[in-house]
């Protein structure tokens, strides 16, 4: 994020520039990005052949206030399974390395969800598809892909279950032939 601001900050007047442009498309999206670099607000001033926009004088300016509202899914583990249907071996990759980016394990812990302290990084589930639990493994690394034989059950549909050290949990249903 860092990186893209200085480019942004770097860019601000051609961004500002683009903002101006007659393009509604083109100058929506440049007006945007300018307001991120210099953290600022357009206001709309019309004349009588288009529309333009200016930017309000920076002594005039206060910084822009904004409210987040936190999905529990942007804290969860990217991951993926495949193939899908499989006959015998399923592969499931997974990444846990989001919580290693400076300041989100603070984050987390700012909002009140805590790491278990006796996971090193989560845990794989798979069920039948009415809730039987068949297989459980542990995850010792923050990512990587884990194989599962699963050619010794019947065919039927599946649920893997993949959850982290702080309980956020992802499913996605499969197909054994």
């Amino acid at each position: 994020m860092r990186s893209s601001k200085i480019i942004l900050l770097q860019n601000q007047e051609f961004l500002r520039e683009a903002a101006l442009d007659f393009s509604p498309l083109y100058s929506g999206k440049a007006q945007t990005l300018y307001e991120m670099a210099t953290d600022s607000v357009f206001i709309e001033r019309r004349s009588p052949r288009r529309r333009q926009y200016t930017p309000l004088p920076y002594v005039e300016m206060s910084p822009k206030s904004i409210i987040v509202e936190l999905d529990d899914d942007i804290f969860m583990a990217e991951f993926n399974v495949y193939p899908n249907p499989t006959r015998d071996k399923l592969y499931i990759e997974y990444n846990f390395m989001s919580y290693s980016e400076e300041g989100n394990e603070d984050l987390l812990q700012t909002l009140g969800y805590k790491k278990n302290s006796d996971c090193s990084s989560g845990e794989i589930r798979i069920y039948t598809i009415d809730g039987k639990l068949i297989i459980s493994k542990t995850l010792e690394q923050p990512s990587g892909i884990e194989t599962i034989d699963m050619q010794n059950y019947p065919p039927a549909s599946y649920i893997i279950k993949i959850t982290d050290c702080y309980g956020f949990t992802k499913e996605q249903k499969f197909i054994k032939q």
